[in-house]
């Protein structure tokens, strides 16, 4: 449990740089509660807008490029397929049919090479946008929900091994079906990966 009682904290009292960032803040974290980051106008916590990639030239919806969502999405995961498929002629069952995220992975299950570098680079993008977050806020586990994320489908691929060599310490990374005590936290849509700090 954590309990914050009144907690006051003005930092450079007395001087011209004088901040208050805490005023008389009470707060109880009960065991197994979940903390989640909201920020001033709700905007806390959307890590799919990190900036992720310079040389990206296609805009994000929230109108700059290089954002975590590009690549890490349904879309962005198409996006991903795309331009791999028009790099060369390398053959691949995601030549066939209605490209989608689900398609990309169920080809990786399959063993298609070109859908691996896609999913490699897709685990790579996510590995070192969750390696940032975890060098800002520290937290225990990574609870990633959307259509996207579905145990199904996602392999975790590579995130892990980013994560963890880009970051000094160990985090866990789970999906929401794997346990029902978060499921009614659910993301609102595929891109959004809500950040749970798990307070034990």
């Amino acid at each position: 449990m954590l309990i914050l009682d009144h907690i006051s904290k003005t930092f450079h009292p007395g001087t011209v740089n004088e901040r208050q960032a805490l005023c008389d803040l009470s707060l109880t974290v009960e065991d197994g509660d979940f903390i989640t980051i909201i920020g001033a106008n709700g905007a806390g916590g959307e890590i799919g807008h990190i900036h992720i990639e310079d040389d990206e030239t296609e805009l994000c919806g929230c109108q700059n490029t290089g954002c975590l969502e590009q690549y890490t999405s349904a879309t962005g995961i198409v996006r991903l397929a795309k331009r791999r498929l028009a790099k060369d002629d390398k053959p691949s069952a995601l030549r066939e049919g209605t490209l989608s995220a689900k398609s990309v992975f169920d080809a990786v299950k399959a063993g298609d090479e070109l859908a691996i570098e896609v999913a490699e680079q897709f685990g790579d993008y996510l590995g070192k946008g969750l390696a940032g977050v975890a060098g800002t806020v520290n937290p225990e586990i990574f609870v990633i929900g959307g259509g996207v994320y579905n145990p199904v489908s996602f392999h975790g691929y590579p995130v892990h091994a980013v994560c963890h060599l880009k970051h000094y310490s160990s985090v866990s990374l789970i999906t929401h079906q794997h346990i029902a005590a978060v499921s009614q936290y659910h993301v609102r849509d595929s891109y959004q990966m809500q950040i749970m700090l798990n307070i034990l």
